[in-house]
C-alpha cells in the first residue's frame, strides 16, 4: 500500500518562501527526503531548511523528522517531530496519482507541544522530477488559515 506514493521516494532540493502575518518573510533552501523503510507500511521522511545567505546555505532554519504510515484501510497518516519541540499528526484527506503526477495533501488532527496551532495542510504535487510543496497553518493569534510556506524542488537523487 505504502508503494503507492513511489514517487515521493528521494531527495528532492530547491528553495521556497515563509510568510505569515506573525513573521518577516524570508527565502530559504530546502531539502526534503522520502525513503521506505523496509517491509512495513512506512516511509521516512527528513526536512530541513536553511536561511539564504549570499545565495548559499546559511544557518539552520527549521528540521523535521518522521513518518507516513499507510493503514490497513488504505489511509495515510503523516507523523512528524520539528525542532521547535511542536509534534503534528496529519491524515491524507487526497491523494490522486494519474500518469506521472501525483497529488497529496495532509490536514492535522492532533498537535503535541505547541499551543498555539489550530490547523495546518500540507500538500505535495509531483510532477516528474519536480516537487511542489505548500503548507498552510491558522493559529490562535492568526485565526484565518493561510499560506505559510511555498516552495518547488527538484529531484536530487532516487
Amino acid at each position: 500500500m505504502i508503494n503507492r506514493l513511489y514517487s515521493l521516494e528521494g531527495i528532492w532540493k530547491g528553495s521556497g518562501t515563509a510568510r505569515f502575518p506573525t513573521i518577516e518573510t524570508i527565502e530559504y533552501f530546502e531539502e526534503l527526503e522520502f525513503r521506505f523503510t523496509g517491509d512495513d507500511e512506512s516511509m521516512r521522511f527528513e526536512q530541513r531548511s536553511w536561511h539564504i545567505i549570499n545565495n548559499q546555505k546559511g544557518k539552520p532554519l527549521h528540521f523535521e523528522s518522521g513518518f507516513i504510515i499507510a493503514g490497513s484501510d488504505g489511509s495515510f497518516e503523516l507523523l512528524n517531530a520539528q525542532n521547535s519541540s511542536r509534534v503534528e499528526v496529519l491524515k491524507c484527506i487526497d491523494l490522486k496519482i494519474e500518469n506521472f503526477k501525483t497529488e497529496l495533501t495532509f490536514e492535522s488532527k492532533y498537535f503535541g507541544n505547541d499551543e498555539r496551532m489550530i490547523k495546518t495542510q500540507r500538500e505535495y504535487f509531483i510532477n516528474g522530477n519536480k516537487l511542489s510543496f505548500r503548507m498552510c497553518m491558522a493559529t490562535n493569534n492568526t485565526p484565518q488559515f493561510q499560506e505559510h510556506l511555498r516552495s518547488v524542488l527538484e529531484k536530487a537523487s532516487a
